[in-house]
């Protein structure tokens, strides 16, 4: 259900975001099935559509516990208040997305089972140059057989047919950020 639509510059976010375009508005929904921009991930694409109505979602922000769909309309009118909308994430853009945050964490996994003394500081799962960066040392002269030795590990891991476990740890956690190992 549509809880307000918003001009993007009126909103007092949109001075932080450097991408967003002054002209886009902001669907806020009561709940969502897009995934905004985290944990080293893209936010989802895809449109709301309310009968002539379709609003396409470019991006999403999340401020103060609200999630902001980022976009414009490019058919019909601006939704009303308490209108029911259709929610589509590009299923594309979502799978993309997806595996590529999901080869992050097997790389975390290959690094772990071959006990290199790295530890995982950073993910960046974007389509363009994805990469997870580690502290650590290494020799400049092990590395030509480090990347042989990852990628064997990598493919034995994505060839087993083994179970895949999300916890969440919540346990001192701010409830916006909640922390998930996977």
């Amino acid at each position: 259900m549509v809880l307000g639509v918003h001009g993007t510059a009126s909103l007092g976010f949109s001075k932080n975001l450097k991408s967003i375009d002054k002209m886009e508005q902001a669907v806020v929904l009561s709940t969502t099935i897009f995934h905004p921009q985290g944990g080293g991930q893209p936010s989802d694409k895809g449109f709301l559509q309310d009968g002539e109505s379709r609003f396409v979602v470019n991006g999403l922000y999340v401020d103060g516990g609200v999630v902001y769909h980022l976009g414009s309309f490019v058919a019909g009118k601006p939704f009303q208040v308490d209108t029911q909308v259709v929610l589509q994430i590009d299923p594309q853009v979502r799978s993309l997305n997806a595996r590529l945050h999901s080869a992050g964490h097997l790389l975390d996994v290959a690094v772990r089972n071959l006990q290199l003394p790295w530890a995982p500081k950073k993910g960046y799962h974007f389509p363009a140059g994805p990469y997870v960066e580690y502290e650590g040392e290494v020799a400049r002269e092990s590395i030509p057989l480090l990347v042989p030795r990852l990628q064997e590990e990598m493919d034995g891991l994505s060839e087993r047919e083994e179970a895949v476990r999300v916890d969440y740890v919540q346990e001192g956690v701010n409830a916006e950020k909640l922390v998930r190992v996977v």
